[in-house]
């Protein structure tokens, strides 16, 4: 309606222009070239005025049905960030959140062991989440700030061969700082089973060898200290029995596969967190053809992500949680 308003507000300022400019007389001593001369600037002008009436309304009718059409788009996906609280004599001392995948029935329909995969998942989340926050309540009474334990999700691509989402992990239970990390997980939707990277690998003999180059590229310090004391030899090593282990944080879209590294994993934690990516063009035959993209997707409108405000109250219990057991 906005657009509307604005393209009808445009015509009429261009009518009245037009209006104004036909009421105007030739003073009585012009002669007649400077008669001509005038008319042929109106003409101009008129002219003038039109192309640039007819390219405001191209340019209005434009947005509104870019506007329209951004409106129509539909996500099949919704995750809902779901806010947990331990309060103790009324005062809050742990509090989190987790996430809850939601899919369309259509998806549902489409993927019947994708919509299973995240009700098994959506579950495990929750209670893991919830546990944690009842434990970390007690302990944190005594301390000098609350504790947090906090899960989101990100969808990063959907397509027929995988539906990959990252974990973000966030928790401070006391110490000098928070601790945080990144999960992937690859899946594939038709199966509902998870993807190894060695899976996606077409020829993973240079695998290692890729990863020190772009470390040693862009990241010089992560490179340093990975080798500092074992040298690339061993460091090739490690990262090849990581790549046995099913241990990586890997994602792979329209350009080519990224590596996550997270604090400690390869440095110190000052150091930071590391992420390469291997690009096709750079790294040619890396990735086996069937999970290469097509086209690029915006991640940003695969999922619809909706915060749940209003925090669900957890018991204050002394009970260990799984994750925190020997």
């Amino acid at each position: 309606m906005r657009k509307k308003l604005f393209l009808t507000t445009i015509i009429a300022a261009f009518i009245l222009c037009s209006c104004a400019e036909g009421s105007k007389t030739v003073a009585d001593n012009m002669s007649i070239e400077e008669e001509s001369n005038a008319d042929e600037e109106d003409s101009v002008s008129e002219a003038s005025s039109k192309i640039s009436l007819e390219a405001s309304i191209e340019a209005a009718s434009e947005e509104e049905s870019n506007e329209e059409a951004s409106e129509d788009v539909k996500k099949e996906i919704t995750v809902i960030t779901h806010k947990v609280s331990c309060p103790i004599d009324g005062e809050e001392y742990a509090e989190g959140a987790y996430p809850e995948v939601i899919l369309s029935d259509e998806f549902k329909e489409k993927y019947p062991k994708m919509a299973k995969y995240f009700k098994k998942t959506n579950k495990e989340l929750k209670d893991k989440n919830l546990a944690t926050i009842a434990w970390y309540g007690p302990m944190a009474k005594d301390a000098p700030t609350e504790y947090e334990d906090e899960l989101s999700i990100y969808i990063y691509r959907v397509d027929e061969k995988l539906f990959s989402y990252s974990l973000f992990n966030y928790n401070y239970s006391g110490g000098a700082h928070c601790n945080s990390y990144v999960d992937s997980y690859n899946i594939d939707p038709v199966s509902g089973d998870k993807i190894r990277l060695d899976q996606v690998l077409d020829d993973s003999s240079g695998f290692s060898a890729a990863i020190i180059k772009e470390l040693k590229e862009n990241f010089p310090q992560h490179y340093k200290e990975s080798t500092d004391y074992q040298g690339e030899e061993a460091f090739a090593d490690e990262l090849n029995e990581m790549l046995n282990e099913d241990s990586y944080t890997f994602f792979v879209d329209d350009k080519g596969i990224t590596i996550h590294f997270d604090s400690y994993d390869l440095a110190s934690y000052a150091t930071g967190e590391a992420e390469v990516t291997l690009l096709y063009d750079k790294y040619p035959n890396l990735i086996k053809k069937e999970f290469i993209m097509e086209k690029a997707q915006n991640k940003e409108n695969l999922a619809e992500y909706i915060e749940n405000t209003e925090a669900e109250i957890v018991e204050p219990t002394d009970d260990i949680p799984e994750k925190y057991r020997d």
